[in-house]
């Protein structure tokens, strides 16, 4: 049996930013349906690396393939479309407070519906509300619909954020430190929400975390960076804690 390509296949990333190298020569390749976590001290490469693999930041040089395709080659219409399929889960959840849970749940389609389809969830489809109401389910907060998205607790906020992201309908989904602003019971709750995506969906998640319990927790593999180099890349399992404290020594 064939195995699947990677979703994620990046090879020589470099980026400056204000006269400093914080991405050097990085590659990375994930599997479908693994998750992994990138550690790594403050600085390290960690969040830019995830900007890099989608664009948001271009990088100086090096090869990204996300899907199968080019993502370096990709412009106008095939570039929205490799964006689509990876969803971006931020620190800020930038929802809108005056709105309901589902219209900014509903708000995750608009790049594959447009604005009037998917403005409020008083205006969409019945299809559509219906999937975004799945969505809300797939992390748990189904009953909390029609509540006004600035009455959430921060780790509400952020699994409404991660049901947004789900409306693009994603094959991957990259997390910029989920947990980092939730106490920890909210930041297990989003964690867990992360995992089931992937044992229950086949969804396929690469966060950031300075949680190293919850890459040992919820990560098939840790990555980890240092003065934006790779210095570990293990299944989680082999991955030595000695080795683990030396990328924050």
């Amino acid at each position: 049996m064939t195995a699947s390509p990677p979703l994620v296949d990046a090879v020589g990333l470099v980026k400056d930013l204000g006269g400093r190298r914080v991405v050097d020569d990085v590659g990375l390749v994930v599997a479908q349906g693994s998750c992994v976590a990138l550690i790594g001290p403050n600085g390290a490469g960690k969040s830019t690396l995830l900007r890099l693999l989608v664009r948001l930041i271009e990088p100086d040089s090096g090869s990204i393939h996300l899907h199968g395709h080019d993502m370096r080659a990709a412009s106008g219409a095939a570039l929205r479309d490799l964006r689509r399929r990876t969803g971006f889960v931020f620190q800020q959840h930038n929802l809108v407070g005056r709105a309901s849970v589902l219209t900014n749940v509903v708000h995750g389609a608009l790049g594959r519906t447009g604005w009037w389809r998917a403005c409020s969830h008083r205006l969409a489809p019945a299809a559509l509300r219906d999937e975004a109401m799945d969505c809300l389910a797939r992390v748990g907060l189904a009953a909390f619909a029609e509540r006004r998205a600035d009455r959430l607790s921060g780790g509400q906020s952020q699994r409404v954020a991660i049901a947004r992201a789900l409306m693009q309908r994603p094959g991957l989904l990259l997390a910029d430190e989920p947990a980092a602003s939730l106490d920890p019971a909210a930041g297990e709750d989003v964690m867990r929400a992360f995992r089931g995506l992937v044992d229950r969906d086949g969804l396929t998640v690469v966060f950031t975390s300075h949680h190293i319990a919850h890459a040992r927790t919820y990560a098939d593999r840790i990555v980890g960076l240092r003065a934006g180099r790779v210095a570990i890349d293990a299944a989680t399992a082999a991955c030595d804690p000695a080795t683990v404290d030396a990328l924050y020594a």
